[in-house]
C-alpha cells in the first residue's frame, strides 16, 4: 500500500533569498540540542547534503519506529530552481520518498510543489499510517516553511 501526500507553498520572496532562508535554517540547527537536529555531511555552492535528526510523534513509536528518526536530506540547485529530496526505510516497513520544487515566479514570489510519499507498507501499518500520515507530512511541511519565513523577515 502507498500513500502520497501533495504539498504546496507560495514564498513573498525570490528563490534566491528562499535559498538563503533554507540554508540558514539547516545551518541554525547544527548545534541544536532539542527539536530537529542537522548534520551537514556535504556542503557545495550547487548540492548540499544534511543528515536530519527529527523527532517522530507516538503514532511512529507505537508501529515500532524510535523517538526520533534520521535520513539525508539533499538540495540541489539546477536549472533554475532548488530541488530538496530524502529517502528512508521506515522501521515497521516500506519506505518515505519526499521530493520538492522551489521555483521562482515572476521577480519576487517563490513557488513550492512536491510530494511525500509512503510506499510498500505492510498491512499492519497501512491502517493506522492512513488515519495520520497526512495530517503528520502537512503539519511537517508547514512548520519548516514558516522556520524559513522567519528568516526572510
Amino acid at each position: 500500500m502507498s500513500i502520497r501526500v501533495p504539498v504546496k507553498h507560495l514564498f513573498s520572496a525570490p528563490l534566491d533569498a528562499v535559498i538563503n532562508a533554507y540554508r540558514g535554517k539547516m545551518n541554525s540547527r547544527i548545534e541544536a540540542t532539542k527539536g530537529v537536529r542537522v548534520v551537514v555531511v556535504r556542503s557545495d555552492p550547487l548540492v548540499c547534503e544534511y543528515k536530519v535528526i527529527r523527532p517522530m510523534p507516538v503514532w511512529f513509536r507505537a508501529l515500532g519506529g524510535a523517538e526520533s528518526t534520521e535520513y539525508v536530506e539533499t538540495l540541489r540547485i539546477e536549472d533554475g530552481r532548488m530541488i530538496t529530496s530524502a529517502y528512508q526505510n521506515l522501521p515497521f516497513g516500506g519506505k518515505a520518498t519526499t521530493r520538492i520544487t522551489f521555483m521562482q515566479d515572476g521577480e519576487k514570489m517563490t513557488r513550492v510543489f512536491g510530494t511525500v510519499t509512503a510506499s510498500d507498507l505492510p498491512p499492519v501499518a497501512s491502517n493506522v499510517a492512513k488515519r495520520v500520515f497526512k495530517s503528520f507530512v502537512e503539519s511537517t511541511f508547514q512548520k519548516e516553511r514558516e522556520s524559513e519565513n522567519q528568516l526572510l523577515a
